[in-house]
């Protein structure tokens, strides 16, 4: 599997790149323990290397068009997220640090990725900064990013601060799941996004629609154990925790690819 997904390195189409790393994300997922940890982020930045190379690690330039700058997102990203490689998140830091001083300053859809990224290695400073911009902001797109960054925190005293954050009036009832879906997409915050939820089911449905907390079942595809799928069936599919649409993105998002997992369907 890995051979063809390195096949493709160096290739510049961004839907060819997506697909890349939608294949690696799915693989650190199914494939990826601590062991292997260190030789995946060695894949993953050899895969995606020569096309950083290309682009370079840096912002976009305003001659740059929509393609190319989607592709810089996509690629920086997975290079701070999956290979974790320090020059991507020292960029991501400086990034941050502009867009905070300057919200004009950063190419709006590198920020996001920016802002998950700074946050990996950062504490309250870092935290706080990002409160005082969801708070201070009623711009959808700010807000945005202030989420993804508190989202993005690796430090797990600090993860669990930003998540009983999103129950509080600093986060819009509707934004209440960015924080823990970003979460579940890193290694680090699974278990803590995990057993968020489930302490804070009852309030959840007091804040929010049924429907709402259905959908993010379907982040429950990021764990591939048969533990994790028995006690997430277990704890959900209780009758009196049934909600509205939240069976099948629970099927959809765990059952289904933990079984294709089994299966070798990577």
């Amino acid at each position: 599997y890995f051979k063809v997904i390195q096949g493709f390195s160096g290739d510049t189409d961004r839907f060819v790149v997506d697909a890349v790393v939608g294949g690696l994300r799915l693989a650190e997922v199914a494939l990826v323990d601590d062991e292997s940890r260190a030789g995946y982020r060695e894949l993953v930045s050899r895969t995606l290397g020569p096309v950083a190379a290309r682009l370079g690690v840096r912002a976009p330039t305003a001659a740059e068009d929509a393609d190319t700058k989607l592709l810089r997102r996509t690629v920086f990203s997975a290079l701070g997220s999956l290979a974790e490689r320090r020059d991507v998140l020292d960029e991501a830091e400086r990034l941050a640090d502009l867009y905070l001083a300057d919200r004009t300053s950063v190419d709006p859809d590198l920020a996001i990725a920016a802002a998950s990224l700074a946050s990996r290695r950062g504490g309250k400073s870092r935290f706080d900064g990002w409160v005082k911009l969801i708070e201070g902001s009623e711009n959808p797109q700010q807000r945005q990013v202030a989420l993804y960054g508190l989202g993005g925190f690796s430090d797990k005293g600090i993860a669990q601060t930003a998540l009983d954050l999103a129950l509080t009036d600093s986060i819009k009832k509707q934004d209440t799941f960015y924080i823990p879906s970003i979460m579940f997409g890193h290694y680090t915050t699974r278990e803590i996004a995990y057993q968020w939820l489930k302490d804070n089911f009852e309030k959840l449905k007091k804040r929010i629609p049924e429907s709402h907390i259905g959908r993010l079942y379907g982040a429950f595809g990021v764990f591939s154990s048969p533990e994790r799928r028995k006690d997430a069936e277990r704890f959900f599919g209780a009758p009196e925790r049934k909600l509205e649409g939240g069976e099948r993105r629970l099927a959809e998002g765990l059952l289904e690819r933990v079984a294709a997992v089994a299966r070798g369907g990577v």
